[in-house]
């Protein structure tokens, strides 16, 4: 009965300290706290991101000239075409980034 006694005390007490040791922010392994691959950086692929994040907010959102979205390569024709010719309230770099999709995407 002592041995059942003296095994479940140091189990109890094992278990309820590991957590507050894991939540004072220590880790162990060599990797350390916070220690993540680091990818590379790929400009192409971000500035399509950015350029369809762009398409979403300025051309296809709900009160936008085409609320039901750039689906096909003829309407990216047109709307890279109003693009071009400055008919959204774009910036330059976001214009850019717009065509870059468009151009990708659909081969407008």
């Amino acid at each position: 009965m002592r041995l059942w006694a003296a095994t479940t005390v140091i189990f109890l007490t094992a278990a309820l300290s590991a957590p507050s040791a894991m939540a004072s922010g220590t880790s162990g392994g060599s990797f350390g706290t916070g220690s993540y691959p680091i990818l590379p950086h790929d400009p192409a692929a971000e500035a399509f991101a950015r350029g369809k994040a762009m398409v979403r907010k300025h051309i296809s959102c709900k009160k936008c000239a085409y609320p039901e979205g750039v689906q096909d390569t003829p309407t990216a024709q047109k709307v890279a075409g109003r693009v071009k010719a400055g008919e959204f309230a774009l910036k330059p770099a976001d214009r850019e980034k717009i065509l870059y999709y468009l151009s990708r995407r659909f081969g407008a």
